[in-house]
Formats: structure tokens, sequence, C-alpha cells
């Protein structure tokens, strides 16, 4: 993706041209039926496999929080033969949110096939949508200090069967014909932010640093604005359709 960045006196304008994307979350987001019953253990490293359909590059890794405030960290490791085998990239340390919380990562290429998602917690808790004695459901995991390094072989984790956690990454594809234009000026006066769209129907997301979600909106026009007032001064990150485009400070 190609990106001119550009800063003006008037507020902070971030221009940027980038192939159109079309994002849809890879793992599970959908907690119809999940509930936050299951109990996850600090100090240990846990998780799922998930599938990928085509080849995809990944910003945030994400889970389905119960906005109980603990630390945490997520990973993504390749699957080797229907268990966790070497990691990939493992996010920021963060904070468990209400509702979709995402981490950031390095952008990071991965091809279609199954991986793992794998979550630690810095406390004991209720943190994110479950299910238990999910049919068939593999769940590897090991025992690990929070704030240690995620382990590059998981070789040696253990496993059991029978749960399923709201843990997920967002796939972007990418669409080589259609280009789209991104203009976003940030007003520290009237407390929003405007977007010009070369394109229309699309969804913007701000995080705060901790990976939780604290604004969004389905745009259905080339230009609209997006309300920041009330959130507390700091970095924030904007993302277009799940791709994460750019940082911003708010004042």
């Amino acid at each position: 993706m190609k990106n001119i960045i550009t800063t003006l006196l008037a507020g902070l304008t971030l221009t940027f041209t980038a192939y159109a994307q079309e994002s849809s979350a890879i793992g599970n987001k959908d907690i119809s039926n999940l509930d936050t019953e299951v109990n996850s253990n600090s100090n240990y490293l846990v998780g799922i496999k998930i599938h990928n359909d085509t080849q995809s590059e990944i910003n945030t890794i994400g889970l389905v929080g119960n906005n109980t405030k603990s630390g945490v960290q997520l990973s993504l490791y390749r699957d080797n033969n229907g268990k966790p085998g070497q990691l990939i990239v493992a996010s920021e340390k963060g904070y468990v949110g209400d509702g979709e919380t995402a981490l950031a990562i390095k952008p990071t290429q991965i091809e279609a096939g199954d991986y793992w998602i794998m979550a630690i917690y810095e406390e004991t808790g209720h943190h994110v949508y479950s299910q238990q004695y999910a049919d068939g459901q593999e769940v590897y995991y090991t025992n690990l200090a929070y704030g240690s390094d995620i382990p590059n072989d998981a070789s040696t984790f253990e496993n059991y069967t029978g749960h399923e956690f709201a843990y997920y990454i967002e796939n972007a594809v990418e669409d080589s014909i259609s280009k789209s234009t991104i203009n976003v000026y940030q007003n520290s006066s009237t407390d929003t932010i405007r977007i010009l769209n070369s394109k229309e129907n699309y969804e913007v997301k701000i995080y705060d640093f901790s990976g939780t979600l604290v604004r969004s909106l389905n745009v259905t026009s080339k230009e609209t604005e997006l309300n920041i007032s009330g959130l507390n001064p700091g970095m924030y990150v904007v993302s277009f359709d799940g791709k994460i485009a750019k940082k911003i400070a708010i004042n």
C-alpha cells in the first residue's frame, strides 16, 4: 500500500492512496452462541485453530472481550499437522475491552491454510466470549508467565478438547483493479474527524493503543464526520474496512 502523509497547521491531515480492500474476519467474532462463563487462567498461553481461505495481509489479532481490563497478549502460530507449530507474530500487549478488542501487530502476509490464535492473560477471569464443551474443538496450551517472550516453537504445547473462544484476525483481500484515496482531517475545535473517500460503503473504526474499539461507523457516502468527543488524550489507530490506516494523536 502506498502512503503519502501530509501535516497541515489547521489540523492533522492524513492522505494516502490504497488498493481497495474487502475485509472479513478469520476465526470467530460471532458471539450469538457464546457466553462469558469460561474462566481463563492467568499465566497460560491458550488457543484454538482457525482457517484462512486466501492469501491475506493482517494487521491485528483480536478477541471479543468481557471488559475485564485484564492485560492480554495475542499471538499467531502456523499449523503443523493439526497442532500449533512455529510462531508467526505476536501482538502488542493490551487490555481486554468491551466487545471487539483488536491488538496491533506488524503487517504480516499469510497464505491460505490453518493457523492457531493463542492468548495469555495477566489475571484470571471471565475475559472472553467462549463456549465450553464445543464439539471436537482442540485447544492447545502451555504454562507461561505473563510478560515473558512468546515461545517461537509450540511443539511441546499440551492439548485438550472442549472449548471455543471468540478469537479472530482481520483478512484484507487486495483488489488490484479498484483504488481508493482517503483523506482524514482532525479538527480539535469541533471534536470531529472528517473523512473524504473516493469510495462509498465502508467501515471506519478507531482503536485506542490498548486495542480497545472506541468508535465505529458504517459509512455510505464519500464524505462523513466521526465524533471523537469524550476520548482521552493520547494515540489512536484509525482503520478502514479492517485495514489499519494510521496512528493519530488526540490532544
